[in-house]
């Protein structure tokens, strides 16, 4: 019976730590966790907002939950994305994304952007932080 017990708590405290491990507000596999700051246009252009602070913790990555969360860019046309965010950083190597900004490096030296992609009428229709190297 003890090692019934053992065993199902293990899986349970297996399950937790999973949960953990992926909760965007705990660990991202490729950033640490750090206080998210609100979302700045003019402190995000600044090129040195995505280099700056330890992997995984460039001030864009700390803006970008803000930025997401408050749905800004949603409807906006590339123009307005534009004046928002500055020129996109990289050109898209996935064609399913019409804008990416380079928000920094991950713990693994991995990039990380921000792929916006726009509809057919031109506005923001999905918003997504991109981790790896794809």
């Amino acid at each position: 019976k003890v090692i019934g017990t053992t065993t199902a708590m293990v899986v349970i405290g297996t399950v937790v730590l999973l949960k953990l491990c992926v909760s965007r507000d705990a660990f991202i596999w490729n950033r640490v966790s750090v206080a998210p700051i609100p979302f700045d246009g003019e402190v995000w252009k600044n090129r040195a907002a995505s280099v700056s602070g330890l992997p995984g913790s460039s001030i864009r990555l700390r803006m970008l939950d803000d930025l997401l969360h408050t749905r800004v860019l949603m409807g906006c046309s590339r123009a307005r994305v534009i004046e928002l965010l500055g020129s996109p950083d990289v050109e898209p190597r996935l064609k399913h994304f019409d804008l990416l900004y380079y928000l920094g490096s991950g713990l693994q030296d991995w990039p990380i952007f921000l792929g916006l992609l726009l509809s057919e009428h031109g506005v923001v229709s999905h918003a997504e932080e991109l981790e790896g190297r794809w």
